[in-house]
C-alpha cells in the first residue's frame, strides 16, 4: 500500500468530502467536479481518454453515473486542475458493502486518466491516495486495464479477479451463427468456440411451492427491501442491493430500459429479483438479452425467475442471452437452466455490439479491502460473493 500523498479527506458519515482547506495548498488542487464543470469534464475525456466515448458526448449519462451522494452541486470524479485547466480525473462510484448483513462504505474506480505530460509525476496516484485516506474500506473496479491499473493496484494491496465468470444461453442458434459468420477471419481468427446449439436445460428441482413472477410495480420496493435485508443480505457478500439501489441503477438509468422481474411465493413474499435488458446489435438484426442482476433466496425462485427471462428471451427472438457476475450457486442455477460457462481461453460470442466488436473482452476485477490484500482474495474466492458488471461502470452503452 502506498503512503499517503498528504491529501486529507475528512469523513462525513460514510462519505468523505476534501477539505478545501487543504487542497488550496496544493499544485495541482484535487476536488471533487462542480457540476458547473461538466462541459469542461466531458471535452477532457474527449480529447485525454477517447475521442467520441459516450462520456465524452452525453452530459446526463455523465451525471447520471456520478451522483455524489452528499453534495448535489458535484460529481464524483476527483479531478485535479492548475490553472483551471483539468489534469486528470478519477471517477468513483460509491456504494454500501454488505458483509453478510453488515454494511461498510465502499467505492468502485472508473474513468481513471491523466493527461500523459503529467504521469510520470504520479499525479493519477496523487487522486488515487485522496480515496484511499479516506473513510471507505471496500474499492472495486471492474474491467481494469491490464497493463497499466491492474499492476498499479497490486502495488496498492489489491486482490485481482483474473476473469469475471461469464454465461451464455443460446436460443436462436441461426442467428448466432450468422453473428459469427459476419466476422472477416483477420478480426476472428479461431478465438470464438464453434457452438451454436441450445443446451439442454435440467429442470431444477421443485419444493412444490408454486411461484409466481411479476414486474416491478407500486408496492415492490418494500417488498424486495424485506428480501434483500431478512433473506439475501446475511447469507451474501456483495455490493448492497437494496430497494434505493435498484432504484437509482437501473429504474432511474438515461439510457437503457431495464425488465425487473420478482419472485413471489404463495403468502406474496419475495423470494428473488432479476433485472435484464435487450440490444439490439447496431446495423445488424440480432438481439442480445443481457441478464444484469439474478438474485434468489431459494432453488424454487431462481427456476421461475429463469423460467420468466426464458419468455422473454423466445417472445422478443433473442440470438442469446449473456450474464457476467460471481456467486457458485446462482451460477450452477443457470447451467442446470441451459446456460454455459465460458471458458476464458476460449470465448463463445463477442462482448460489444455497439457497433459488433469481435475483439476479446474479457471482464475482470480489482478488490481493495482495508483488513488487507489475504482478505481481499479471500473475498474473491468465496463461494458467496456476488459482483456483476452493474456494480461498476460496465453495463453502459460503449
Amino acid at each position: 500500500m502506498c503512503g499517503n500523498s498528504g491529501l486529507k479527506i475528512v469523513s462525513d458519515w460514510a462519505w468523505n468530502v476534501i477539505s478545501e482547506h487543504d487542497m488550496t495548498s496544493l499544485v495541482p488542487t484535487i476536488e471533487w467536479c462542480p457540476v458547473s464543470r461538466v462541459p469542461a469534464l466531458m471535452a477532457f475525456i474527449d480529447e485525454v481518454w477517447k475521442t467520441g466515448h459516450v462520456l465524452g458526448r452525453d452530459a446526463s449519462l455523465l451525471r447520471w453515473q456520478y451522483q455524489h451522494p452528499l453534495l448535489p452541486n458535484r460529481l464524483s470524479v476527483l479531478i485535479a486542475t492548475d490553472s483551471d485547466v483539468i489534469l486528470g480525473m478519477l471517477g468513483v462510484i460509491f456504494h454500501q458493502f454488505n458483509d453478510h448483513g453488515t454494511r461498510m462504505p465502499a467505492a468502485m474506480l472508473a474513468t481513471w486518466v491523466t493527461r500523459r505530460e503529467k504521469r510520470a509525476a504520479g499525479l493519477g496516484l496523487r487522486m488515487l491516495n485522496s480515496l484511499h485516506a479516506s473513510d471507505v474500506k471496500v474499492i472495486g473496479c471492474l474491467g481494469a486495464d491490464t497493463k497499466t491499473t491492474v499492476p498499479i493496484c497490486r502495488a496498492y494491496g489489491y486482490a485481482v479477479l483474473d476473469h469475471v465468470p461469464r454465461f451464455i444461453k443460446v436460443f436462436d442458434p441461426e442467428a448466432l451463427s450468422a453473428l459469427l459468420a459476419s466476422a472477416s477471419p483477420a478480426s476472428t481468427g479461431s478465438q470464438f468456440e464453434a457452438w451454436t446449439q441450445p443446451q439442454p436445460t435440467k429442470r431444477l428441482s421443485s419444493s412444490g411451492e408454486v411461484t409466481r413472477v411479476t414486474p416491478w410495480g407500486h408496492h415492490s420496493a418494500d417488498m424486495w427491501d424485506e428480501c434483500w435485508h431478512e433473506r439475501l443480505a446475511p447469507h451474501l457478500r456483495s455490493f448492497e442491493k437494496d430497494a434505493k439501489f435498484i432504484g437509482r441503477r437501473y429504474l432511474a438509468h438515461p439510457a437503457f430500459v431495464y425488465t425487473i422481474l420478482m419472485a413471489c411465493d404463495p403468502s406474496d413474499k419475495c423470494q428473488g429479483l432479476a433485472i435484464c435488458r435487450i440490444e439490439q446489435v447496431r446495423d445488424r438484426s440480432e438481439k442480445i438479452l443481457h441478464v444484469c442482476e439474478f438474485l434468489a433466496a431459494s432453488q424454487t425462485a431462481a427456476h421461475a425467475l429463469l423460467a420468466a427471462i426464458s419468455e422473454i428471451a423466445m417472445k422478443e427472438s433473442i440470438c442469446f442471452a449473456t450474464c457476467h457476475f460471481t456467486h457458485e450457486e446462482a451460477g450452477r442455477w443457470l447451467e442446470e437452466d441451459g446456460f454455459r460457462k465460458e471458458n476464458p481461453s476460449q470465448p463463445m460470442a463477442p462482448t460489444l455490439f455497439q457497433p459488433l466488436d469481435f475483439r476479446r473482452h474479457s471482464l475482470n476485477g480489482v478488490i481493495w479491502l482495508a483488513k488487507g490484500r489475504p482478505t481481499a482474495g479471500a473475498l474473491l474466492a468465496s463461494s458467496d460473493f456476488y459482483w456483476v458488471r452493474g456494480d461498476g461502470d460496465q453495463d453502459r452503452p460503449n
